[in-house]
């Protein structure tokens, strides 16, 4: 799950997704075989899907925050 942030994009800025199976160091690797991260498993990758149809849209939300005036 991604924590809550707040970030300032300037006009002109660029944003971009990056999508991946990992956050290590963070949290363990996941050999995505199923079998426990501590064992020996041989990890497989992963494919990852991001679906972009009528019948399965995707989206990123980007709640516009604006300061209150005089701060």
């Amino acid at each position: 799950m991604i924590q809550p942030t707040a970030l300032t994009f300037e006009k002109g800025h660029r944003i971009a997704v990056h999508v991946t199976s990992s956050n290590a160091p963070r949290f363990e690797v996941n050999p995505n075989t199923g079998e426990n991260t501590y064992g020996k498993a041989k990890p497989r990758a992963a494919v990852n899907t991001i679906c972009m149809d009528a019948s399965r849209p995707s989206a990123v939300v980007l709640p516009l925050v604006y300061p209150a005036e005089g701060r």
